[in-house]
């Protein structure tokens, strides 16, 4: 259900935004990403910005304020469309949506890709926004409806891009009354040379398993945090991409050898929580996910992990080092 608001100058929303939600509170609005335990997490691509300040501190608290303003942006530009839903509404759709790795990427065109969930709905709309800043889906491919009898994967071909540059993109869906549930924002970057087959085969790197690099964790207060990863899928296809993070170390080591996949891993309340971030990897690809609703003054462990399927159909289950911060006290 659609909810206008009317009756504001850009000064006040400005003003009430800044003065209402943190920048993990804003990011995790924006994006929808809620779990039952009552835990919040967003995700999408890093935008790679590369600032540079007088101390680290500073740096920091800019680039805090930054994102906040960029979320906020977003959410005025989705106003001004008209296409501006309730925090409330997100999650409460029947229908679920993933947003999957681009494919066919070329110099100036590539295909979004995307899954739908139906559950109990007759029929889904899907389709894909997209552009050059995550903060700044202005792009909006033709809408498709989907019934329960069509195929639950969809895709739509987006063209007229700038060779060799990086595009965010996210799945979306609404089910029959309206509300409207988002994927993650994943990325691409367009080819330089107009003629690589995404999916050719390195003939340097047969057999290669995948690789995944667990990065370091940023602003972080006393109940949220942002983390970062990288993951490799070498000479491996559709790898499904997931964050753990906890109280307990051994719980977040243990997982790679203890699961293999995704949905084998049991959360275990504040020791062990996980994140799905895309569910359909062909190359490689950095990530950068927000979570919230940690315990103050805490230390919490964290790593990303693939889960994939070896050249014998076999699953397998690939993480990073577990890496560990500090959250604020209140």
């Amino acid at each position: 259900m659609k909810k206008f608001i009317a009756g504001l100058t850009l000064a006040a929303v400005m003003a009430t935004g800044f003065a209402t939600a943190s920048p993990a509170e804003a990011a995790s609005s924006l994006n929808g990403f809620y779990h039952s335990n009552g835990k919040s997490a967003n995700s999408w691509k890093n935008n790679n910005h590369n600032y540079s300040y007088t101390t680290s501190y500073q740096q920091s608290t800019i680039d805090a304020y930054i994102r906040q303003i960029e979320t906020l942006l977003a959410q005025l530009r989705a106003l001004q469309g008209g296409n501006y839903y309730s925090p409330t509404n997100y999650g409460m759709s029947e229908v679920h949506v993933t947003t999957r790795s681009a494919d066919a990427i070329e110099d100036d065109a590539a295909t979004l890709r995307g899954v739908v969930d139906f559950n109990d709905s007759d029929e889904a709309t899907v389709y894909f926004r997209w552009g050059i800043s995550a903060a700044n889906l202005y792009e909006e491919t033709a809408q498709i409806v989907l019934d329960e009898g069509d195929d639950e994967n969809f895709d739509a071909r987006i063209d007229d891009l700038d060779e060799d540059r990086t595009y965010y993109y996210r799945a979306i869906a609404e089910d029959e009354d309206g509300r409207r549930v988002q994927g993650a924002i994943l990325s691409f970057r367009s080819d330089d040379d107009g003629g690589r087959d995404d999916h050719d085969d390195n003939n340097d790197n047969d057999g290669d398993w995948p690789q995944v690099e667990t990065g370091d964790a940023s602003d972080i207060g006393d109940n949220y945090a942002e983390l970062e990863g990288e993951v490799d899928m070498n000479d491996y296809e559709d790898g499904y991409v997931f964050l753990v993070y906890g109280e307990y170390e051994d719980q977040i080591d243990d997982v790679a050898n203890a699961y293999d996949s995704y949905e084998d891993v049991n959360e275990d309340g504040d020791d062990l929580q996980k994140i799905a971030v895309d569910s359909s990897l062909d190359d490689s690809s950095d990530y950068w996910v927000e979570v919230s609703g940690l315990d103050e003054d805490t230390d919490i462990f964290y790593a990303y992990c693939v889960a994939f399927e070896d050249e014998d159909d076999d699953e397998q289950l690939v993480c990073g080092d577990t890496q560990s911060f500090t959250t604020e006290e209140n």
